[in-house]
């Protein structure tokens, strides 16, 4: 059921954008980019898987040594996953990934996933934070302010799970509220996420993922150079609504909801809806292009016997 309305989000969001769309003009955005704007995106995108697994090299230090190689085909797979299985499944194969490279429980490498998608929260509330102090229009302050509020409330309540974390697994223990098998597998995913609550850990986080969402910034900013509008303002405002958007469970990859989030966000700044739609799926071309090139090798690289593909389709599902 929630694939079937993860996929009907996308058709309507598809039907939605498609809808009185002058195809000369579509074509017209497309030719419009240069190889040399395309170039850029899967660079910048590059970069910014990079700097995703420098990150987890950092949260999953505690659990032992591995690769940045690894760590890198973990990001990439996942992101690939995403692309052609729906709800998020990549989030789970990249943590079997690893876990089959290194040896790592799975649930242990799966919380330093959360973590970081704890810090993609904080830096979508700096994104807005930043949108509303700059004015950006197109960007509805009562909502903006909504959104705000509630990434700031799911945060904060992170970082206090994380400090009273200790008094939480005692707690469990001592009144055995959880079976043992799943109390087990409940230690080995909070380990991870204890051993980082120190401030210098933390303050390294923050910088490498400010450099990722950098990278994600600058990879949109290519694309969108040639628009004749305030590109660093109108950059700002797609990414701050693709980022939303992508949290939706939709079809894989986005499909539809990406199109809506550049159509919205440029719509103010007077880009056609044929020019913004071209340029949508030009990002997700790229974003496809990128992670079946980068990812696949190490998919395949990883020699999955047909148990272990069984295996790796119960952890996604």
């Amino acid at each position: 059921m929630k694939i079937v309305i993860s996929i009907l989000i996308s058709l309507t969001a598809i039907y939605f954008v498609l809808n009185d769309v002058k195809l000369d003009e579509l074509v017209y955005g497309f030719k419009a980019i240069t190889p040399y704007q395309i170039t850029l995106c899967a660079g910048f995108f590059f970069l910014n898987v990079f700097f995703r697994a420098v990150m987890w090299r950092t949260t999953t230090g505690y659990l032992g040594k591995t690769s940045l190689l690894n760590l890198f085909g973990g990001v990439v797979t996942g992101f690939l996953v995403n692309n052609f299985l729906p709800l998020k499944a990549g989030e789970f194969y990249r943590a079997y990934y690893l876990s089959k490279k290194t040896g790592f429980p799975v649930s242990s490498v799966l919380s330093t996933v959360f973590v970081e998608r704890a810090f993609d929260v904080l830096y979508l509330g700096v994104l807005l934070v930043i949108g509303l102090a700059f004015g950006i229009k197109g960007l509805t302050t009562n909502k903006a302010y909504a959104v705000l509020v509630v990434a700031s409330v799911f945060f904060l309540a992170g970082v206090l799970t994380l400090y009273y974390l200790n008094d939480l697994m005692a707690a469990i223990k001592r009144r055995r509220l959880l079976p043992e098998r799943l109390f087990v597998l409940l230690e080995e995913f909070v380990h991870p996420l204890m051993q980082i609550r120190g401030l210098s850990t933390l303050f390294v986080l923050v910088i490498i993922a400010m450099f990722s969402w950098g990278c994600l910034y600058f990879s949109l900013l290519s694309l969108l150079c040639g628009l004749d509008v305030a590109i660093f303002k109108a950059t700002l405002l797609v990414l701050l609504f693709t980022s939303l958007g992508i949290i939706i469970p939709s079809s894989p990859g986005a499909i539809g909801v990406i199109q809506i989030a550049f159509w919205m966000a440029l719509l103010p700044f007077g880009v056609s809806k044929e020019h913004a739609l071209a340029l949508s799926f030009a990002y997700q071309g790229i974003y496809y292009l990128f992670t079946i090139v980068f990812g696949l090798p190490f998919v395949l690289g990883l020699n999955f016997t047909k148990d272990q593909i069984g295996e790796a389709t119960n952890v996604c599902q």
